[in-house]
């Protein structure tokens, strides 16, 4: 974990910086029924759910950065409706009317923000080199199932009445983030194989559907 630390400290500073003003600490623990998460009750822990048997330090980047991306906009938009122009607790599948859609309108922002921040600092990871061999390869495949999710999302939240003005601001702002991303790793996002990938990413199917390609990047 402590290696994670250092490159999310590396390679998105500004990033880990809002990280800091908002968590106190990182508490490990394994159970395969659960997610990682966050808990307003205690406001401040990021709770890191450790599902691989030996878990890399691409996988703490991760979950770091998804778990105190929640931490950060909870705080950045204490009031929602600064954001919002609907009630945040409203269902997304009646707004967007996307039948596969149970997140709430909030959920599905934050949903958002922490994707953009995942592939924003894999992203850099792989552009600064933080990590090599079959990390460097589990590095572009987690980036490609982020980037993945957010092609969904983006299209999913691009509904104008969802926003305030500032709220459209912040989302054009992610998505720019994204599209960047998007269109400078397209080509390797479109080469792996994402097939078996569940809602969390497992390392095991990745390098067995991606088999040639690890034996060639590593």
């Amino acid at each position: 974990m402590a290696a994670a630390v250092g490159a999310i400290r590396c390679v998105v500073p500004a990033y880990w910086n809002a990280v800091l003003s908002c968590t106190r600490e990182f508490v490990p623990f394994h159970n395969p029924r659960m997610n990682s998460f966050v808990d307003e009750a205690c406001y401040g822990t990021c709770f890191l759910n450790v599902l691989e048997d030996e878990p890399s330090s691409v996988s703490f980047v991760e979950d770091i950065v998804h778990q105190a991306g929640h931490l950060v906009l909870s705080a950045a938009a204490v009031q929602p409706g600064r954001l919002l122009a609907v009630d945040p607790a409203s269902g997304l599948r009646e707004i967007t009317l996307q039948p596969t859609e149970h997140r709430t309108v909030l959920a599905a922002l934050h949903g958002f923000f922490t994707e953009v921040m995942i592939a924003q600092a894999l992203d850099a990871c792989l552009r600064e080199g933080t990590h090599g061999g079959p990390d460097a390869f589990e590095c572009s495949g987690r980036l490609a199932f982020t980037l993945h999710k957010l092609l969904r999302d983006s299209r999913v939240l691009n509904v104008r009445r969802l926003f305030t003005p500032e709220g459209a601001r912040f989302f054009a702002w992610l998505t720019n983030i994204f599209v960047d991303i998007f269109a400078r790793r397209e080509d390797s996002v479109r080469s792996l194989d994402m097939s078996g990938q569940t809602y969390n990413f497992s390392r095991r199917i990745f390098f067995e559907r991606n088999r040639r390609r690890s034996n060639t990047a590593c």
